[in-house]
């Protein structure tokens, strides 16, 4: 028996050697995965246990998919002779609960396709905020196993604060056997294209562990962001929560609903009793590097909002270096740390990467951040710098407000001239942070400068951009006036930005150069080079990447084929382009026994999808109980009296004739309301069976997924589609469809 593991990963460099380890040493025999555009070092962690076990890597950066791309990984397994797919998320640890997985596997009969299994979430200690390996020694917490409910409505307990989303019963997960048309649905929560019976197994157990540490919350945020600017999932309602909460800065509460403290999570300020259990720390701890000893919890953390900032940044114009980002929160930090308060300005600027991170750093009601906007193109009158200075990350306006509103939920105060309207706004109770823009010339940087020394409150700093910036001598000549006559004096410095404040450092100010010091020892990938600049020791300090590199060879990456490409097509539809079928059964003709060959899967990659989008439509829905052909073609006489194969003709014309498939969904009807789908290529039929319909999207005013869901959970614990199972079983035995009256 074969059992191969599938994995999309990003960003999970604390577990996944752990994770491998475990998984091959008690179930997997080979192992196929994704890395979905990691910002750490996990890409490097596959590649050099590429090296010691059978693991084929692919490095897929962008849009998330992972239904999409758990298929292809299933169906390429399945081509290279598995027997079982086993998809598993880093966080999940499977397990055999008196025996190894391998042999419960292997005694199964030969009827059984899939297998359904529960999964057990485990609850980490509060005081545990960053991750490492050792984390997962401390999760020895599981919620009272209450009785289940309809997941619609688990999630409105949820988002209303009754319960931990730790609480929140997920839906199970499968095991596979392996075959050339396997479909893996979102999260591993569905199959299809399995012939034969389908158990729940109580035998083996998915010890999951979601929150690991308070900053893990961080690539999840993210993901929550990706999916709401059309990168991702349509069902990950907790990551779109995530990413609402960490907008509107309530990550906090959010963190003690999800771990626990004396035995208890803290939801909403209620206390919500958790069961020990230590299954999870026994299965880990012998592959745990320091294992035997439970390490104290770290001590510093980053707000999870601002790690997904930091993660997100890449995608938003401008030149805000990491390196400067990471600083800038930590000397927030410290001023927080040290009771400085006072609003934030950002003079200069543009797309809005550096104001979006200021926007975190408001944390009091009567603090601002007010931001001068120096958009589009700016001119200036200098003698030093003529005629204008194009920038080429300007923008308008409305370009900045889009791209500040997709991190917070209100808009900083923007101030058009940074003169007197400024210094007026401001000058009440002071500013901690200035940042000046330098892309005027010398006239300009020294009135910005001017009012910087009015604004700035004690413990504040002053941020120069481009502050030897050689397409403008103006602005450098400007600012270094000040430091050479000892007015200004500099804290720090990194390529881009140099750091610092007006005269003395007040009592109440931070020693930065203690503070700085300790930050560098923590962060181990930034470097310190000390210069000595009018008669002042500055340290600058730059990034070498290491979060960024991979240092294992990119010949160990393999392209995964399409799922187009692994299709086998075992009927040819009436009425269909013997062409396009023809083309496939030419591919699908040399993906027998395919080797394991780069080349070739290079090659294979690169052909163009030759499946269409009414080929695949008709795959996945001839199976399916949602098309009823006796109706379709009494309905419709014309159909019948053609010829045509009945469901090929609604995926080809019916559907955007508004023909109905069933008597109980209306394409018209699913298409006014799902206008995204309509727009799109995919059928509405199909998205309402592989979603909308665990959606609770209505097909028709005469039948109400959400409705049938919460008054039947045990059609929402079968993961089959509301509607399919009205059809089949619910019609039969006089279940309601929809809420009457």
């Amino acid at each position: 028996m074969k059992l191969v593991g599938l994995y999309v990963v990003r960003n999970e460099e604390d577990l996944l050697e752990v994770n491998l380890r475990h998984h091959f040493s008690t179930a997997i025999d080979a192992a196929i995965a994704i890395d979905n555009g990691s910002t750490d070092r996990t890409l490097d962690v596959l590649l050099r246990l590429s090296e010691e076990f059978p693991i084929l890597v692919a490095s897929e950066p962008g849009p998330y998919h992972q239904s999409e791309k758990m298929t292809r990984m299933a169906r390429l397994a399945a081509h290279q002779g598995a027997d079982w797919v086993l998809p598993i998320d880093a966080d999940e640890f499977w397990t055999g609960v008196e025996s190894p997985l391998r042999e419960v596997l292997a005694q199964l009969p030969t009827s059984v396709s899939a297998v359904k299994v529960d999964v057990v979430n485990f609850v980490q200690r509060r005081d545990v905020l960053v991750p490492d390996a050792t984390s997962l020694l401390t999760m020895t917490m599981t919620p009272v196993r209450r009785s289940e409910g309809a997941s619609r409505i688990l999630e409105g307990q949820v988002d209303n604060d009754l319960i931990g989303f730790v609480e929140y019963i997920y839906e199970s997960k499968w095991i596979s056997r392996a075959g050339p048309r396997i479909l893996i649905g979102e999260g591993n929560h569905y199959v299809w294209n399995t012939a034969g019976d389908m158990p729940s197994l109580s035998t083996i157990a998915c010890l999951h562990a979601p929150f690991r540490a308070r900053s893990v919350f961080t690539p999840k945020l993210d993901f929550g962001r990706r999916i709401l600017e059309g990168d991702g999932q349509w069902s990950s309602w907790h990551a779109r929560r995530w990413w609402r909460l960490g907008r509107q800065g309530l990550m906090d509460a959010e963190w003690a609903a999800n771990s626990y403290a004396d035995g208890a999570l803290d939801v909403g300020g209620r206390r919500r009793e958790l069961v020990e259990d230590t299954r999870l720390r026994e299965t880990v701890q012998p592959l745990v590097p320091g294992g035997g000893v439970e390490r104290p919890p770290a001590s510093r953390s980053i707000d999870p909002a601002l790690g997904a900032y930091l993660l997100a940044l890449d995608t938003v114009p401008g030149q805000l270096l990491s390196v400067d980002a990471r600083l800038l929160i930590e000397l927030d930090r410290e001023q927080y740390l040290h009771g400085i308060r006072g609003d934030i300005v950002d003079i200069g600027a543009y797309h809005g990467r550096t104001a979006s991170l200021f926007g975190y750093f408001v944390r009091h009601r009567s603090d601002r951040l007010m931001v001068c906007g120096l958009f589009d193109k700016v001119t200036s009158t200098s003698d030093e710098t003529s005629g204008e200075i194009e920038r080429p990350y300007a923008c308008s306006r409305q370009e900045f407000e889009a791209h500040y509103l997709r991190f917070h939920a209100v808009l900083p105060t923007i101030i058009g001239n940074p003169s007197a309207q400024l210094d007026e706004a401001a000058k009440a109770q002071g500013c901690r942070l200035v940042h000046i823009g330098t892309s005027r010339g010398y006239d300009a940087v020294k009135q910005d400068i001017n009012i910087a020394q009015r604004l700035l409150a004690p413990g504040g700093v002053v941020i120069f951009d481009d502050f030897c910036e050689p397409l403008n001598p103006g602005a450098a000549a400007a600012i270094w006036e000040e430091v050479l006559g000892g007015r200004f004096v500099p804290i720090c410095m990194t390529f881009n930005k140099l750091y610092g404040h007006w005269g003395k450092a007040t009592t109440t100010a931070p020693d930065w150069s203690s503070a700085l010091e300790h930050w560098l020892h923590e962060e181990h990938d930034i470097e310190a080079v000390t210069h000595r600049l009018a008669s002042r020791s500055v340290i600058q300090f730059s990034s070498d990447d290491a979060r960024n590199t991979t240092r294992s060879p990119t010949e160990s990456l393999v392209i995964i084929p399409s799922a187009e490409d692994l299709e086998i097509s075992d009927a040819e539809p009436a009425g269909s382009n013997r062409a396009v079928t023809e083309i496939v059964g030419g591919i699908l003709g040399r993906l027998t026994d395919i080797p394991p060959d780069r080349r070739f899967f290079a090659k294979l990659a690169r052909r163009p999808r030759v499946v269409s989008a009414h080929l695949r439509a008709w795959q996945a829905l001839r199976s399916s109980a949602l098309f009823d052909a006796g109706y379709y073609l009494g309905r419709n006489p014309d159909v019948a009296a053609a010829g045509v194969e009945p469901l090929w003709h609604y995926v080809q014309a019916g559907e955007s004739e508004g023909r109905w498939p069933n008597p109980f969904f209306d394409p018209s009807f699913y298409r006014l309301r799902m206008p995204e789908v309509s727009s799109s290529d995919s059928n509405l039929l199909q998205h309402f069976l592989e979603r909308g319909g665990f959606e609770g999207r209505a097909p028709s005013n005469e039948f109400d997924p959400s409705y049938y869901l919460a008054l039947h959970p045990d059609v929402a614990d079968s993961g089959q589609n509301p509607l399919s199972h009205y059809l089949t079983v619910g019609q039969i035995e006089g279940r309601s469809r929809r809420l009457e009256g």
